[in-house]
């Protein structure tokens, strides 16, 4: 797995937007790795859930969004990890550092406890039956086994799998999938309010872009 040298920040102008859409992402294991199902019980508590660490923080304590949080992206190869969601303009640069923070905490200051990881196992083990409701749905998941080749009986041994998981399993693997220095951050919005505070947090060279991904000289 192959992370940025160093982080770095990605702008994109949106005249007259009153939000600010946030994306911080990284690299990633693979879906076949064997620490997998940590990685999901550790999103589920710090941004896949709506009383997610991220979400919050954000949305609750700050009143800045109206969600935000944390996903895994599945992938034969590297898959990646990312964080953000849509905040109020004024506050992109304040959100930004608030997301490092959450994830710079969830491996280093404010671990996992047993507690959360309770709760974020049984929410998981709770939506997996309404995944499955469906032929479609039962489908995609022996589709999954197949395409990522995991075992035959990985949805069978599912809810034991992650009913069995440790808070210091889970805070043994976090730093696998959890890398907030080696971040790729992009941001929507209007640069005219949001850049100039944006460059001051010095999260990592700022490189302007249009829509369609090119590169703006300033």
């Amino acid at each position: 797995m192959s992370l940025a040298p160093k982080p770095r920040v990605y702008l994109v102008d949106r005249p007259g937007a009153e939000q600010s859409q946030i994306v911080a992402i990284s690299v990633a294991p693979s879906r076949s790795d064997p620490d997998h199902i940590r990685f999901v019980a550790l999103d589920a508590l710090l941004g896949g859930l709506f009383t997610s660490r991220i979400n919050m923080n954000l949305r609750e304590e700050k009143h800045w969004s109206y969600g935000a949080g944390t996903r895994i992206t599945d992938a034969v190869g590297q898959g990646t990890f990312r964080a953000g969601g849509g905040v109020q303009t004024d506050k992109t640069a304040e959100s930004m550092v608030e997301i490092r923070k959450e994830l710079r905490d969830v491996i280093g200051a404010r671990k996992p406890d047993a507690a959360e990881l309770k709760f974020a196992k049984d929410s998981l083990a709770i939506a997996l039956p309404g995944k499955n409701e469906t032929s479609d749905e039962i489908a995609d998941s022996y589709g999954e086994i197949v395409t990522y080749g995991l075992k035959d009986s990985y949805w069978n041994d599912y809810v034991g799998d992650l009913s069995a998981l440790t808070p210091a399993e889970v805070n043994a693997s976090a730093s696998k999938l959890i890398h907030p220095d080696a971040l790729t951050w992009l941001v929507f919005s209007d640069l005219s309010k949001i850049e100039k505070p944006v460059r001051a947090l010095n999260f990592g060279e700022v490189t302007i872009l249009d829509t369609d991904g090119k590169v703006v000289a300033r």
